[in-house]
């Protein structure tokens, strides 16, 4: 009796052992869930941000740097908030991650540059200097408030999306891939506008308008510019908004 048995315990014991190992590799994923918790870093000499993880930035500007990190106890821990050459990047420890809300709060002078490298969130007001650019390289999603710019680079690669209003006397949007950019409360007074793929873009310019269209992605534009170019390819459209 003994020695049929012994198989079967065997057996039932690597069972069981598999079945609370699945949950935790499956996917390369680690529960981090659990009761939430804030921590407080120092930061130094910050003119750029890249968002890498699935969490939800808020920017303010102010004079003290810091940043303010909430999430769970356990994946806080394996958050890094690194500066690079004056980038703050806000990524994992390594790894995917699993399941757990994270929300970031930045405080900042200024900044050049704000990047979504994963399928986070930005938000913030007056965020950007003279000179700036905005980029989405998945699935993320950006939105700025009261942006006043001389010179202004916005890039999407992906299906993100970008969400301006405010003023800049330039705009160069460059577009690939499914994405969407709104910018149709953005007074720009010239632009141009590079769309592949499918994506949709809604800009207002009032002087110059040069835009390109390849594939089957559109541009709507509003402003009564005084000189418009356009290239199409495809089955894309550059389209003068419906009045309001």
């Amino acid at each position: 009796m003994h020695t049929r048995t012994q198989p079967f315990t065997r057996a039932a014991v690597l069972a069981a052992a598999v079945l609370l190992v699945a949950p935790l590799s499956a996917c390369g994923q680690i529960p981090f869930s659990g009761p939430m918790t804030t921590q407080t870093r120092e930061l130094a000499e910050v003119d750029a941000v890249d968002l890498r993880t699935s969490g939800d930035l808020t920017i303010t500007i102010g004079e003290e740097e810091s940043l303010t990190i909430t999430a769970s106890a356990v994946a806080i821990s394996a958050l890094t908030s690194d500066v690079d050459e004056c980038t703050l990047v806000l990524d994992y420890g390594g790894g995917a991650f699993g399941v757990s809300r994270i929300s970031y709060a930045l405080t900042v002078r200024s900044l050049d540059r704000v990047q979504v490298s994963g399928s986070g969130s930005v938000s913030g007001a007056d965020v950007l200097g003279p000179e700036g650019v905005v980029e989405i390289t998945d699935s993320g999603s950006l939105a700025l408030t009261d942006t006043h710019t001389q010179d202004l680079t916005v890039r999407i690669d992906g299906s993100g999306s970008v969400t301006l209003d405010g003023s800049s006397v330039s705009l160069d949007l460059t577009m690939d891939g499914s994405g969407d950019f709104s910018g149709e409360d953005l007074r720009t007074q010239k632009a141009s506008a590079s769309i592949a793929g499918s994506g949709s873009a809604w800009m207002f310019v009032t002087d110059t308008l040069r835009a390109s269209v390849s594939g089957s992605g559109g541009l709507t534009y509003a402003g009564d510019p005084v000189q418009v170019a356009t290239d199409v390819t495809g089955s894309g459209t550059v389209e003068i908004a419906a009045p309001r």
